[in-house]
C-alpha cells in the first residue's frame, strides 16, 4: 500500500517535468502497481494454504479424540470383564468354603456318633465312666461342629455380599463408560 502512495505521490510531482520524465514516472508507477497485485496474489495463496493446514489439523484432532474414545471404552470394558471375574471367583471360593465347612461338621457329627456308640456299648461302671466322658465330648464336638456349619453360613453370607457389592460397582463402572 505504501508503495502505490509512493507511485501516485511521485506521479504528481512528475507532472510538471518533462514528457520524458512523465513517460518513465508512468513506467515505475506500472511497475509498483504490478509489484502490488503480484504480492496480494501471493498474500492470497498463504492465506488459502494456512487455511487448509487448519482445516487439516482440526481433522487430525478429530480423529485422535475418537481414537482416545474408543480407548478409554476398551478400557472401561476391560474393567468391568475383570470385575465381573472377580465375582465370580469370589462366589467360587465362598462355595468351596461353604463345602469345606460342611464337610468338616459331617465328620465331626460322625465322629460324635461313633464315640456315642461306643459309649451305649459300655456296661460296667468304668463303661458308664467312659460314656459320661464320651457323651461330653460328642457333644463337644456337635458344638463344634454347629460354630463350623455358623461359621460356613456367615462366610457364605459375607461372599453372597461381596458379590452382589463387586457386581453393583460393575454395573456403575459399566454405566460411566457408556457416557
Amino acid at each position: 500500500m505504501k508503495k502505490f502512495l509512493v507511485a501516485v505521490m511521485a506521479a504528481a510531482a512528475l507532472a510538471a517535468c518533462s514528457q520524458e520524465a512523465q513517460q518513465e514516472t508512468q513506467e515505475a508507477a506500472s511497475a509498483i502497481a504490478s509489484d502490488v497485485q503480484t504480492d496480494a496474489a501471493e498474500m492470497k495463496d498463504d492465506a488459502a494454504s494456512a487455511m487448509d493446514d487448519a482445516v487439516d489439523a482440526a481433522k487430525d484432532a478429530g480423529a485422535d479424540a475418537k481414537e482416545a474414545g474408543a480407548s478409554a471404552l476398551e478400557a472401561g470394558k476391560t474393567m468391568a470383564t475383570d470385575a465381573v471375574d472377580a465375582t465370580k471367583d469370589a462366589a467360587k471360593d465362598a462355595v468351596d468354603a461353604t463345602k469345606d465347612a460342611a464337610k468338616d461338621a459331617v465328620d465331626a457329627a460322625k465322629d460324635a456318633g461313633d464315640k456315642l456308640k461306643d459309649a451305649a456299648a459300655a456296661t460296667t461302671e468304668a463303661g458308664k465312666e467312659a460314656a459320661a466322658n464320651a457323651m461330653d465330648s460328642a457333644k463337644e464336638k456337635m458344638d463344634a461342629a454347629k460354630e463350623k456349619m455358623d461359621a460356613a453360613k456367615d462366610a457364605t453370607k459375607d461372599a453372597i455380599n461381596a458379590a452382589k457389592e463387586a457386581a453393583d460397582s460393575v454395573k456403575n463402572s459399566a454405566e460411566d463408560a457408556a457416557k
